[in-house]
């Protein structure tokens, strides 16, 4: 950059404008002997005459200001030639202002020559050469006079073949995101939607790639400037919570630093809980006393690859499964094993050693809501990775994570609705105790609950036994009176409890609890026998009633923005008609907007860097590696040692291998044996 001291009108050289018999709105004025266009805005370039537009008539242009003589050389000129511009020196006066700049072609100057490229040690394929000393510029100089930029100096030789005008829309320079572009981007990455998808979108509304105006490529930068000027990872989680903290009060968030100050665990939850003191206790602790069960399938499928008879996987899969007693399983276990001579099989062995975690006869009792095996889980993942990838960062996490129980609890909204919609047909002959359980659980459970009513007529009560503070019913099916199980029942407060045990295991009351409530006419469902979670009533408590609204479903705020977005349609509409409604409605709303904003942000947490107990700065979490076997493992010690693919000895490759001369060596016909990256598969006769 040049700095001039000299007296402003000193340097600059200003032209006469000629004045032609037109005196009318016209930007341009022509005589027959020379001309001046003076170009106001970007608008008079299209009314631009391309026959004038030689080297020497170039010099007579004149502009506003830089923005406006830079978009002409660049956005115009440069894009019908085939170039694009770059900014070059420019001139200052003794008060620091620009009197002189200078535009160049995009392939002016040279590229620096890179150490590897002189060594030879560059990994990647080199760039391709942009730059070629390209001569071509416009210089423009301010003309204090008139306060217009003139062109002084014009050279259009390139040393180079123009683009075809398909390609110069990729030139970066050309391609550009609007700011209606990165608002409309944002919008549809807060919905969920991928980058390429956006950039599909793009294309379908400008009618073709063509017309977008920018690449894929720009888009995906775009988004990585976003995360460059946003808080580091953990202040920008940390602040996200604490904004829905403030809008939801039913969001609760924690988070522990260790001793450097740098985040190590953080929990949040928005669903309510019923308080009960078990699930506090279980969260605190990392549920430590949780009972692990094995997946269902894949015993199954592990059963099928090493023992690989389907006969005993079906007897397996019945002793894993089957409602048995603990003496009974033992009995079933012994009689798979001898009949298919497994006495020896190590992982036989080993999986009787674990029934506590796979058989139902020893799990029993364990509340496991009915799962038996992982696949709702992985279900969960499976959707949950359509949101949420590798390179997600925390901030994005959390987000794309709210977002995704959003859909959860929008898809639970619909079947909730279906639960409420109407009345349960009733089917079975016990009307009172069902209309009672259609009243109370949700449609599915319901369903779920129906077989053991329609059951529950079937049992008959062969004797009881009256204790102290309760009585011992002991009950049988009808046809199967050597089968027996017991009922216990306590009538204040009212309790029954079965040594099936499938209440404590499955949430749901057996067909031998049934059978003694209808023994003892019991016609309501008694709420030692209901769950909370399976009942319609439970997502009562996850309201939060801020303001006398509901912050799940809130008519007024919704009626409130489809009315605004309504009156916006209807003023764009009006407004984009006439540049001065355009104006005054865009200055407008501008000013409502950063009115708003400030505040919003006024009202917010304040210092964005502290953490919520006014502790110190938090830093970012330590970053972990992917899963894999951790250093002197098992499995990485029966690894086998990599060996040159050049030679075929171990400690090296065949980029480095030693003997990489020896293998390339000419023969006597100029040819090479074999190159670098190639064996020989057998030896040269």
């Amino acid at each position: 950059m040049e700095n001039i001291n000299e007296n402003v009108g000193e340097n600059v050289v200003g032209l006469e404008e000629i004045e032609s018999e037109d005196d009318g709105d016209n930007a341009f004025h022509y005589d027959s002997r020379q001309f001046v266009i003076g170009v106001d805005s970007e608008a008079d370039f299209v009314d631009l005459n391309p026959d004038l537009l030689s080297e020497e008539n170039l010099k007579n242009f004149n502009f506003p200001n830089l923005d406006v003589a830079y978009n002409f050389y660049n956005n115009w000129y440069g894009k019908m030639k085939g170039f694009s511009a770059r900014k070059g020196k420019e001139r200052k006066n003794a008060m620091e202002e620009i009197i002189e700049k200078t535009y160049l072609c995009h392939r002016e100057g040279k590229r620096p020559i890179n150490t590897n490229e002189k060594t030879g040690k560059k990994k990647r394929e080199a760039k391709p050469e942009t730059r070629c000393l390209c001569p071509a510029k416009m210089k423009v100089r301010l003309d204090v006079h008139s306060g217009r930029w003139n062109v002084i100096k014009f050279c259009d030789a390139h040393n180079h073949e123009m683009l075809n005008p398909k390609y110069t829309g990729m030139l970066p320079v050309h391609r550009k995101l609007s700011e209606a572009d990165i608002l409309e981007m944002n919008n549809m990455r807060n919905a969920g939607i991928t980058t390429p998808q956006i950039y599909g979108s793009f294309v379908s509304q400008s009618g073709g790639y063509n017309n977008v105006g920018f690449r894929k490529r720009d888009l995906y930068n775009e988004i990585g400037r976003q995360r460059m000027l946003q808080l580091s990872d953990d202040k920008g989680a940390i602040k996200y919570l604490r904004e829905r903290e403030q809008n939801e009060g039913s969001m609760f968030w924690r988070h522990t630093t260790d001793s450097k100050g740098r985040l190590q665990r953080l929990f949040w939850c928005d669903v309510i809980t019923d308080g009960d003191l078990a699930m506090r206790n279980a969260i605190k602790r990392v549920l430590p006393n949780a009972h692990h069960r094995l997946c269902g399938w894949h015993l199954c499928r592990n059963a099928a690859s090493n023992v690989k008879n389907p006969k005993m996987v079906s007897m397996f899969r019945k002793c894993m499964l089957g409602d048995y007693e603990v003496s009974e399983f033992k009995h079933r276990w012994e009689v798979m094993v001898k009949e298919f001579r497994l006495e020896e099989n190590n992982w036989v062995k080993e999986m009787y050693e674990k029934k506590r975690m796979w058989a139902t006869a020893y799990i029993r009792g364990n509340f496991f809501a009915g799962f038996r095996t992982t696949s709702r889980c992985e279900g969960l993942h499976g959707q949950l990775g359509k949101f949420v990838h590798s390179r997600t960062d925390l901030v994005g996490f959390l987000k794309n994570y709210g977002r995704f129980l959003e859909v959860l609890g929008y898809n639970e909204l619909e079947v909730d609705f279906e639960s409420v919609r109407g009345d349960m047909v009733l089917e079975t002959n016990l009307h009172a105790l069902e209309r009672s359980a259609s009243k109370i659980f949700t449609k599915e459970v319901f369903i779920l609950l129906r077989p053991a009513l329609a059951r529950g007529s079937t049992i008959r009560v062969m004797g009881c036994t009256q204790l102290m503070s309760q009585t011992i019913f002991t009950v049988s099916k009808y046809g199967r009176s050597q089968k027996r199980w017991q009922v216990s029942y306590i009538p204040e407060p009212l309790f029954i409890k079965c040594s099936c045990q499938r209440m404590e295991s499955f949430g749901l009351p057996c067909d031998h609890i049934i059978g003694v409530m209808v023994h003892l006419n019991i016609q309501e469902m008694p709420k030692c026998l209901v769950l909370s979670r399976w009942t319609m009533g439970v997502k009562d408590s996850a309201y939060d009633i801020r303001d006398g609204r509901n912050s799940i479903w809130d008519s007024v705020y919704d009626a409130r923005c489809g009315y605004l977005d309504f009156l916006c349609k209807k003023m764009n509409r009006l407004g984009g008609r006439s540049d001065t409604r355009f104006n005054e409605i865009k200055d407008w709303v501008s000013s409502k907007i950063n009115l708003y904003s400030a505040s919003h942000m006024s009202s917010g947490d304040g210092n964005e860097n502290a953490t919520d107990e006014g502790g110190p700065t938090l830093k970012d979490p330590i970053r972990v590696g992917s899963k894999g076997c951790a250093a002197g493992s098992s499995s990485q010690a029966r690894r086998r040692p990599h060996k040159c693919r050049q030679c075929g000895l171990v400690g090296h490759n065949r980029t480095t291998c030693p003997n990489k001369r020896k293998y390339e060596a000419p023969l006597e016909s100029g040819e090479v044996l074999f190159r670098a990256g190639q064996s020989c598969s057998r030896p040269c006769e």
